[in-house]
């Protein structure tokens, strides 16, 4: 639990941070929700009631508003709110148990070094700090005490980390799981795939027939005219008779729902018509137009440069024409439906350990295809994208995986064997990755003596009324 306070803490929600806006909110009738007997708790740690009041304050402290939680309570938001919450009051006893405190001169000095608050000359700005609390909607007591509350925690972390030694064997186990060379030969997929081209009419009809639902565009005729200051005022200023004629325009859309009567006061302006228009063919100014597609009333848009007027009429949704650019994207589909199956089947085998030698090395006939590389270090990403670079460091010797290169290209590879690199590159970043390694050891064995140590009893019913009261 203490893990996941400590990764809580790094999260958009650790709203305690410094720094940080917080959004506070309010729930109402809560009164007349939890009343009599024990119903006012929702959990208890040993002898410490945690009251639902106080749950609800954690809820507010967070930032969470009421839409989100009710759309996740099945997906049991609030029993991680209340973890989060338990893990917080343990730490607040292990902080009362072992005595540490702030005094207030040294919570003062805290908040005047919040380099948020310091002016041009790194000196504290009372203005700065002030202005923090109105656009944070906090008060100064509240702020001081979550801000002296974090510091407590931060004093904990480190009153178990702190003199951390690091072992030399631990920082040259870490940096060689890292910087090791690891030797692979690898094959393109890509002459194992369909071309697009290779499918035939019969496929394609096949395809169609099976996915005439999904393959339905939308489609409308629309009358539109493109309103600049030439076009409505004969200038090509944007003046005040321009947008007093855009003014008149919308007046009368309340009355007139066609687009020839409300613009023939205004002279000859030109009036497009396009039958059978889809978005795919939609340039970029006129995708808006789909926003409107089921409505039949006149509409304007303001496009910065000029106001389009437009009308929709007929939409519907249809299978495209097979057209020669239909049957591109059929084609397309098809291609990328083909590698995803034959992608799939491979794996399938990688995985269930049914994929020996031999079926890497018979898989292309052309044995030029295959090529041998060294990948010196886990950020080599020379011939490999990085996540399929860290892939292949997560894997043993002998493994074979699917891997990707920065341009999509896919290539089964197999690990062939490890060594030492010759350069020796430990440096801060290795050390401090070590570091923070050994951290989380021991903060995963004082989350398990936390949860050893104090007893949590959960009051299900109250908990199972604050979830009705979300619902």
């Amino acid at each position: 639990m203490l893990n996941k306070f400590r990764n809580f803490t790094k999260t958009k929600l650790a709203t305690v941070l410094i720094g940080i806006i917080i959004i506070p909110f309010v729930f109402w009738g809560m009164g007349g929700v939890f009343q009599g007997g024990n119903t006012n708790n929702i959990a208890k740690i040993k002898n410490t009631n945690i009251s639902t009041q106080e749950f609800f304050d954690h809820i507010r402290s967070i930032g969470i508003n009421e839409e989100i939680i009710s759309k996740n309570i099945d997906n049991d938001i609030l029993k991680e709110i209340l973890n989060d919450l338990l893990a917080k009051k343990f730490i607040e006893l292990e902080i009362k148990k072992l005595g540490i405190t702030i005094s207030d001169e040294g919570l003062l000095m805290l908040i005047k070094n919040n380099r948020n608050f310091l002016n041009e000359k790194k000196k504290f700005d009372r203005l700065k700090y002030e202005k923090f609390l109105l656009e944070s909607n906090i008060s100064a007591p509240e702020f001081e005490k979550r801000l002296k509350k974090r510091e407590l925690e931060k004093i904990l972390f480190n009153y178990y980390s702190a003199g951390l030694h690091i072992p030399e064997y631990l920082i040259d186990f870490f940096n060689y799981s890292r910087n090791r060379v690891i030797n692979v030969e690898y094959v393109s997929l890509e002459n194992k795939y369909k071309k697009s081209s290779d499918f035939s009419n019969e496929d394609i009809t096949n395809y169609i027939n099976l996915n005439k639902e999904n393959l339905k565009t939308d489609f409308i005729d629309v009358k539109y005219a493109k309103l600049t200051p030439e076009v409505l005022t004969g200038s090509t200023e944007y003046n005040e008779s321009y947008f007093k004629i855009i003014d008149e325009i919308e007046n009368d859309l309340l009355n007139v729902n066609n687009i020839e009567e409300l613009l023939k006061k205004y002279g000859k302006i030109k009036i497009n018509e396009i039958k059978n228009f889809s978005l795919k063919k939609a340039e970029k100014d006129f995708k808006e137009i789909f926003d409107y597609k089921e409505s039949d009333l006149v509409q304007i848009i303001d496009k910065e440069d000029y106001f389009l007027l437009f009308k929709n009429e007929n939409y519907r949704q249809e299978t495209p024409k097979l057209d020669e650019e239909f049957l591109n994207e059929i084609k397309e589909i098809l291609y990328n439906k083909n590698k995803y199956e034959y992608n799939q089947n491979l794996f399938s085998k990688i995985s269930a350990k049914k994929f020996s030698d031999s079926d890497f090395y018979n898989l292309v006939k052309d044995k030029n295809k295959f090529n041998k590389a060294k990948i010196m270090s886990i950020k080599d990403n020379n011939i490999f994208e990085i996540n399929s670079v860290e892939l292949i460091y997560s894997m043993p010797i002998k493994s074979f995986l699917l891997v990707t290169d920065e341009k999509q290209g896919i290539y089964l590879l197999k690990i062939l064997n490890m060594s030492n690199n010759d350069e020796k590159k430990v440096n801060k970043e290795i050390f401090a990755q070590t570091k923070n390694k050994i951290k989380d050891e021991i903060y995963s064995s004082y989350d398990q003596f936390l949860n050893q140590n104090y007893k949590v009893e959960i009051n299900y019913n109250t908990l199972e009324r604050t979830e009705n009261y979300f619902k």
